[in-house]
């Protein structure tokens, strides 16, 4: 058969669809010709890198979410392209994969945030049990300052982070010999995810996605590289609302700093506009100090309708103990650090979140959920 045109759709990948039907992003052999180069050639800066060189016959790598999801096809190929042994987990659950990655003797593996909440919550997770592993890389959705430093307190420098969506299945990246000595010098870049890996621009951009701003000024970002789609695939409608000149307009808010370092803060569709001058409030910088209360092993925050301002805070926790956590005192503890606006008009107290199959929280879900009434009642299951 002749080799596949640079223009030609190899692989269509399905987007998470938290915020909507998804959508298939077509990727050519260019994102392949760029996966081989930051696994196998290291005889060229390469960037921040998501798995550094992994080694033929010694490392053995876990797939542990859906191998159609980028993180599980990111994880497997790159695996497969170094003649690494690559162990598939059927399903997530962490009693079962903390078993595994201890049988199997893993030394690299990647989660999306809630499989790593879960697993460092876990009564077997303390430091010493997993030797092995060198690599745990954390992506596919926003990660918790606090749950990555708990993750280096009990593996060790061991974390790196990548950013990334089906769109562009690479964008930036925070290698753990990086982000360890970095951090500890600069301690905000935990809540960072690093800076564009080999051959990927980033521009932050303002309404319309044509403006760049300057550094640490909150925008779109925007991505241009080899590792950005083609298109939708048979969608040239929503091709059209996504690439422009070869820029991808992610639907991710963030900003850069001087160095280059990205920070996200929310989905574009996910920021709650509220309070008497309708201010952004950013879910994610609410979400990530949900997280670092006692008790509270997953968060998420949402914008329900109101009549006076439009939207209104409501924030949704997983506890291990509902009957312990004091909803008032959330609220508290929100105003003291963020200040009134982020203070959550009421705070759902759950057993646990509800999960796309991809291992996102689904706040499609939650909100159907709480327009249904069935979250009315002070502390329910999802």
């Amino acid at each position: 058969m002749p080799a596949p045109a640079a223009d030609e759709a190899v692989t269509v990948l399905y987007t998470g669809g938290t915020l909507g039907r998804p959508k298939l992003a077509a990727h050519s052999h260019r994102l392949y010709d760029t996966l081989v180069d930051l696994a196998v050639d290291r005889t060229q800066e390469t960037g921040p890198e998501v798995f550094p060189a992994l080694d033929p016959g010694t490392d053995r790598v876990l797939a542990a979410t859906l191998l159609t999801h980028g993180s599980g096809h990111l994880t497997s190929i790159q695996a497969l392209v170094t003649g690494s042994a690559l162990v598939v987990l059927p399903e997530f659950e962490a009693g079962a994969a903390l078993a595994v990655l201890r049988e199997e003797r893993i030394t690299a593996t990647m989660f999306v945030p809630p499989m790593l909440y879960a697993l460092l919550d876990h009564p077997e997770c303390e430091p010493g049990a997993l030797p092995e592993l060198r690599r745990i890389v954390v992506g596919g959705a926003a990660t918790s300052p606090s749950r990555l430093q708990q993750t280096v307190d009990v593996f060790g420098p061991v974390l790196s982070q990548g950013y990334g969506q089906s769109e562009a299945l690479g964008i930036a990246a925070f290698g753990a010999e990086e982000l360890a000595a970095e951090a500890a010098r600069r301690p905000e870049l935990w809540r960072s995810c690093g800076r564009a890996i080999a051959d990927v621009e980033i521009e932050i951009r303002g309404e319309g996605g044509t403006a760049a701003l300057p550094a640490r000024q909150v925008g779109e970002v925007c991505v241009r590289g080899e590792t950005v789609m083609l298109g939708y695939y048979e969608d040239p409608e929503r091709t059209a609302e996504a690439l422009h000149d070869g820029w991808l307009r992610t639907g991710d808010m963030g900003y850069l700093d001087a160095d280059g370092y990205l920070y996200l803060v929310d989905r574009a569709k996910d920021i709650i506009v509220t309070g008497s001058t309708s201010d952004n409030v950013y879910s994610r910088v609410l979400e990530d100090f949900l997280l670092t209360l006692p008790g509270v092993r997953n968060a998420a925050a949402l914008g329900v309708p109101d009549e006076e301002y439009g939207e209104a805070v409501q924030v949704f926790l997983a506890t291990a103990e509902p009957a312990a956590i004091d909803t008032d005192e959330v609220a508290a503890a929100v105003t003291a650090e963020l200040g009134d606006l982020y203070t959550p008009r009421r705070t759902i107290l759950l057993d646990k979140l509800p999960m796309t199959k991809v291992g996102k929280v689904d706040k499609k879900a939650l909100r159907a959920a709480w327009a249904s009434g069935a979250l009315d009642r002070p502390s329910v299951s999802a």
